[in-house]
């Protein structure tokens, strides 16, 4: 067969021809069998002067060197392909003189067309092949093994090819090339043409049971046919008679058929099948089997004959026996039978043929022990002279193969009691590998039933022989392998899974006392080791004060082993990971244990409420729940009475049916007294937590009404952003007038403190929080509300410390968005309103954020949900809002102008040009900004070239849709808030407004605070068409519902935020379907803004639904956003 380019042989190359093979021992092959294919054609005779023959030789040698070429054209994934290519032959059926060469490729039922084009200079395609790979266009290793096949053809001078090309006999006529376009229309619909279609009458009715199945009519037996010395294994195709009394004599039929056969094969048969060789030559392809390999296959079959005669294949020891008579002495075979014996073996197997039973038995030995038997079975008998010097060369063979001597000369036969053993060798992967063997008399290994099964030894000083028994070392062998859910006879194996491995390891070290013994391979990752089971019986709990926390103790008695608790739940990682398989829990190096998985699951919420620290364990009044839930299990407890004050609280506010307070001016919705009961319930627990209702739904209202309802117990004090405290404090003039409501910025702020008492609510910016926190830490609040909490999302900010030290006695924040970006947000706000929940950051991080946000991991994150389940109460306006008018979203896009166009990507490729040099920046930071300027500048161009080229002085396409749009609205009596993230493009809009004669309000993080409320007064109560806002001053506190239209002038990354803006008119007391546009710059930076939104708007659902959740955008996804723009 040919080589390809690289020298290997390829896939499909078949052995050398008998030819060759004979060349090459006679010392007559040019080429040595390995070499690459030559490069030169073989030289014809030089001394022929026929014109004739020369013009043919080389034709020939033209058409060889094509196809070489040919083949060397052919992708490497068919040339280089290692796997073995079944046999396969070729039928040409024509040959053209120029050099087209057409046939077909067998192998089995397998037929292609195949063609191959010797190169003319046209652009005629050079193979084809009718596969469905090819449809006579693309390669195949079809069409490969056929230009192969003619190359060999053309190289050998005395195949039928070389000459016919030589003499120039070739096909008459043309060829036509549409014969391969096995792709044409023509032939599709032919193929279609003669599909067999059933008549249109065809009852396909289907009410019947399938008829009952029959017992295999046919088989393939194997026989062992002998001729002489020769032994060859022939597979026959045999029926079962008609009585049922046996099987016909059968016929021979070849292995490579069998597939076609419809003969059902068992798995012994398919192995043999699989020992199948192949012998091939030019002319033939011919299969031969392994004799002794084939019968090792065949051990107790029953489809086995012996020259025709059914025969038992059987394995056995073999075992010599010293024998003499008056003249002689010798060894010989236990069971054979003089004149009546065939032997075969190779280097490590032995099979003893009696012929006049048709017994075939199988011995495996060490090859150094066949050694040894081979020289036995040749031994020839000993004159009895030398019987002497026989028995002590016996003594030696006893130490290699079973020889039997008679008692009176090698001591009394003593049966030896193998004790059984079991070997076992472990894997990082969790897989565990078993072997079951059995040590004798002279502490040696063997596997059951094999080895020497008899051995010269002492005892009490005298010389014996210890006699193992085969029957019943595998007897009780298979019953150790039936306690351990084995399979009997395997004694070897390996289990892949951990629960079952661990399992049998278990078993094992119950069986260890009644005498089995386990042996750890030395190469093992480590020996298993079962400490037992974690029930609620043997695990004992304390729980003690300390400081504002409870301490928490205990162990797990595990047998010998007392397992510290809190070992016990640093064991309780993510299934999957190294220390948990299944039921199983690794306890560090002590060794595995079984925890059902009910119990397990409160142990991880145990586990997941705690905090842990080098001290120990400790939880507070959060963590409450979730230790009463594992402590209800019987599990043995001693805890203080501030521990059993706790739990009184707890049932106390579980039990608690709060009722709204009497001074409450306001009829709340179901939802909304739903959600002053949570609130009173957590007050009343003494926990904080986060209303995370969807904006419009009324949190104010809600917390109000928790406010009045604990005003008797202290101040109130609200943090909420400046914007918002106005409505705050008209809000609870409204709705709670008996409370002494105080704006803090406009008191006295030196003096005012220190009057302020039950009834008082306090309201207070972000910004004074930070300025004032030590004086309003100095007061006793009775409630400290966070409004738009995510203010503190940063939990390394100034503000967000200042205000974790304004203690309270309960505290609550309220954000429609407690996610944005990360989930360190949601760990910043509890950290302030309560730090039980989920402990230090480093603790938080490795429980959640890094298993969730890097490994999205599914467990982790109902873990979380369940975690914040008690904490967070969160509706969207779909749940609660039936009645809430509905809310449409569209994205209107713009078509940059021609000159806008090149001026945004001339930006942009001045952009990518910096990425490069960006990305070598070692600080991340630094990285992180210089992207993110890049990013600024490219949606600030897509938004308008004026906000970065001072010189543009026309109108941008955005601004102009906006125009048009705003202007039809106008007419139609709707109004519009226009939200834009830069002040700078606001300010265009305001000029656009001016010259248009378009009536707006506006509103910016520069914009006095009084004049913001007064603003949204206006607005509310006038006639202006449109209210301008910057999307981060005004997104959040502001009631805007005499507007029905909102317009996103530019997209933000987090559609959160584009949302909470956009409910200053998509709540309570809108009146009208609100409509909702955002202006896209097409090919722009802000259509990649827009692909990440799905993406952000799943993260606050997969916080608090347990569904899938995003990711902090890194570095190199801020870059591929520059890339992509």
């Amino acid at each position: 067969m040919a080589y390809n380019k690289r020298g290997r042989t390829p896939r499909g190359s078949t052995s050398p021809s008998a030819t060759s093979m004979l060349k090459q021992i006679l010392g007559e092959a040019s080429v040595p069998f390995g070499a690459p294919r030559p490069r030169q054609w073989p030289q014809a005779d030089p001394n022929s002067t026929d014109p004739l023959v020369q013009r043919g030789i080389e034709r020939v040698r033209a058409w060889y060197e094509a196809c070489l070429n040919i083949l060397d054209s052919f992708p490497d994934s068919i040339t280089d392909s290692d796997s073995y290519e079944s046999p396969h032959a070729f039928f040409v059926s024509a040959v053209y003189p120029d050099g087209t060469v057409t046939g077909q490729y067998r192998k089995g039922p397998e037929r292609h067309d195949v063609m191959l084009a010797i190169p003319d200079g046209s652009d005629r395609k050079r193979i084809a092949c009718s596969c469905n790979v090819s449809l006579g266009k693309e390669y195949c290793e079809h069409t490969f093994h056929f230009v192969d096949y003619v190359y060999e053809q053309l190289r050998d001078t005395r195949s039928w090819l070389n000459r016919q090309v030589a003499q120039g006999l070739f096909t008459a006529g043309s060829f036509d090339p549409k014969s391969f376009d096995f792709g044409s229309r023509a032939r599709i619909e032919r193929i279609l043409e003669d599909l067999p279609i059933a008549p249109p009458d065809l009852d396909l009715e289907d009410a019947e049971l399938p008829p009952s199945r029959s017992v295999s009519q046919d088989r393939i037996a194997w026989n062992l046919s002998t001729r002489g010395t020769d032994h060859e294994i022939l597979a026959i195709h045999q029926q079962a008679k008609k009585r049922g009394n046996g099987w016909t004599k059968g016929r021979r039929v070849s292995v490579s058929t069998l597939n076609v056969l419809e003969v059902t094969l068992s798995e012994a048969d398919r192995r043999v099948q699989s020992l199948v060789q192949i012998d091939s030559s030019y002319y033939r392809v011919s299969t031969k089997l392994d004799t002794i390999a084939v019968l090792r296959e065949l051990i107790g079959q029953p489809n086995v004959l012996f020259n025709m005669h059914p025969a038992e294949v059987v394995r056995f020891d073999a075992t010599f026996q010293f024998c003499r008579d008056d003249k002689q002495c010798w060894l010989e075979l236990v069971g054979s039978k003089p004149h009546n014996n065939t032997f075969l073996y190779n280097e490590d197997c032995l099979i003893h043929i009696r012929n006049d039973l048709a017994s075939i038995r199988i011995c495996e030995l060490h090859p150094s022990q066949m050694k040894t038997v081979v020289a036995v079975l040749k031994l020839p008998r000993i004159p009895v002279e030398f019987e002497q010097d026989l028995l002590k060369r016996v003594a030696d063979l006893q130490r290699v193969i079973n020889v039997k001597v008679p008692e009176s000369v090698a001591g009394q036969i003593i049966p030896d009691t193998c004790r059984p053993v079991v070997l076992l060798r472990s894997h990082t992967t969790g897989s565990l590998d078993f072997g079951v063997r059995v040590r004798d008399a002279m502490d040696v290994l063997h596997r059951p039933g094999t080895g020497l099964m008899l051995k010269a030894g002492k005892q009490d000083g005298r010389p014996v022989q210890f006699q193992r028994d085969a029957d019943e070392e595998i007897r009780a062998s298979d019953a150790l392998l039936g306690k351990l859910g084995q399979k009997p006879g395997e004694f070897d194996g390996s289990i892949s899974d951990f629960e079952a491995a661990i399992g049998l390891v278990g078993s094992l070290q119950d069986l260890e006392s009644t005498g089995i013994e386990v042996l750890w391979d030395k190469s093992s990752e480590k020996p298993l080791r079962v400490l037992g089971s974690v029930t609620t019986s043997n695990v004992s709990v304390g729980i003690n004060r300390k400081h504002d926390w409870f301490q928490l103790s205990g162990n797990c008695d595990l047998g010998e082993e007392s397992v510290p608790l809190s070992e016990l739940l640093n064991a309780l990682q993510n299934p999957g990971e190294e220390s948990v398989r299944g039921d199983f829990v690794r306890i560090g190096d002590k060794g595995w244990t079984k925890i059902e998985k009910g119990l397990r699951a409160k142990l991880t919420g145990l586990r997941d409420s705690v905090t842990q620290d080098r001290k120990g364990l400790k939880f507070d009044a959060t963590s409450a729940s979730a230790v009463r839930d594992f402590l209800s299990n019987d599990v043995q407890v001693e805890a203080t009475r501030a521990w059993h004050q706790c739990l009184t609280r707890l049932e106390r506010a579980e039990k608690l049916e709060p009722v709204l307070p009497a001074g409450l001016n306001a009829t709340l919705r179901d939802y909304q007294t739903d959600g002053f009961r949570w609130l009173r319930r957590l007050a009343e627990w003494g926990v904080g937590g986060i209303l995370a209702d969807d904006m419009g739904l009324g949190k104010t209202l809600q917390t109000l009404a928790v406010i009045l309802d604990r005003s008797s117990e202290g101040p109130t004090l609200v943090i909420a952003p400046t914007s918002v405290g106005f409505n705050w404090v008209r809000e609870a003039e409204r709705f709670a007038p008996d409370l002494s409501v105080h704006l803090y910025r406009d008191t006295d702020r030196s003096e005012f403190l220190s009057t302020v008492g039950p009834g008082s609510l306090v309201v207070c910016s972000y910004g004074l929080a930070l300025r004032d926190a030590d004086a309003l830490a100095d007061v006793k609040w009775s409630t400290l509300v966070l409004d738009e909490a995510q203010a503190i999302k940063n939990s390394r900010s100034k503000t967000s410390a200042a205000i974790a030290s304004i203690p309270a006695q309960w505290k609550v924040a309220l954000t429609g968005t407690p996610v944005e970006n990360h989930l360190g947000e949601l760990w910043s706000l509890f950290h302030v309103i309560s730090p039980g929940v989920f402990g230090g950051w480093d603790q938080f991080r490795k429980r959640f954020a890094g298993p969730i946000e890097k490994d999205n991991d599914e467990s982790r994150r109902l873990a979380l949900r369940d975690r914040l389940q008690p904490f967070v109460l969160r509706r969207t306006k779909t749940e609660v809002l039936k009645d809430l008018p509905p809310r449409s979203d569209m994205n209107l896009y713009v078509e940059l102008t021609a000159t806008e166009r090149m001026m945004y990507d001339k930006v942009r490729a001045s952009a990518l040009g910096e990425i490069d040099q960006i990305a070598n920046i070692g600080d991340v930071k630094d990285q992180r900004f210089k992207i993110l300027a890049l990013l600024t500048r490219l949606r600030q161009i897509a938004c308008s070239p004026r906000m970065v080229d001072e010189s543009f002085s026309q109108r941008s396409s955005k601004l102009q849709l906006l125009q048009e749009t705003v202007a039809e609205l106008k007419e139609e009596g709707h109004r519009v808030l226009i939200f834009s993230q830069f002040v700078k493009h606001l300010t265009l809009i305001r000029e656009m407004f001016d010259s248009e004669g378009i009536r707006y309000e506006y509103l910016d993080g520069q914009t006095p605070a009084d004049q913001r409320q007064a603003g949204v007064d206006r607005f509310q109560n006038g006639d202006a068409t449109a209210f301008l806002i910057s999307l981060k001053a005004g997104g959040t506190g502001l009631n805007l519902t005499a507007a029905d239209y909102v317009i996103h002038m530019d997209p933000w990354w987090n559609p959160a935020v584009e949302d909470q803006a956009t409910d200053r008119a998509h709540r309570i007391g809108q009146e009208n379907p609100v409509m909702v546009y955002r202006l896209i710059s097409q090919g722009t930076i802000e259509e990649e803004i827009l692909k990440l939104h799905d993406a952000k708007r799943d993260l606050v659902s997969g916080v608090m639904e347990g569904t899938h959740a995003a990711a902090k955008l890194s570095t190199s996804d801020l870059i591929d956003l520059v890339r992509g723009s």
